[in-house]
């Protein structure tokens, strides 16, 4: 068995969670994909919009999300991180 771990070469174990930044820190979306609880933050999104999200582009769901960052879902499933922009 020792010879067979020893063809392995582990070079990152674990997830990131996240960066350090200037004004705090930065979640990492693998982190946030992996380990996401969206009940409490999540914005669920209809397929249209899981769609535009998919392509890069923004997405402005008909129910205003209520904090400002999000985990946006389609079907419950965790799709990334979102930051809720002000159109006052």
């Amino acid at each position: 068995m020792n010879r067979c771990w020893a063809k392995f070469v582990f070079s990152r174990i674990g997830i990131k969670l996240a960066e350090t930044h200037n004004k705090g820190f930065r979640w990492q979306h693998e982190a946030v994909i992996a380990l996401a609880n969206t009940d409490k933050l999540g914005q669920e999104l209809t397929l249209e919009d899981a769609q535009e999200w998919y392509r890069g582009r923004d997405v402005y769901p008909q129910q205003s999300p209520a904090h400002d960052d999000v985990i946006v879902t389609f079907q419950g499933f965790p799709l990334g991180l979102a930051k809720r922009i002000n159109s006052d």
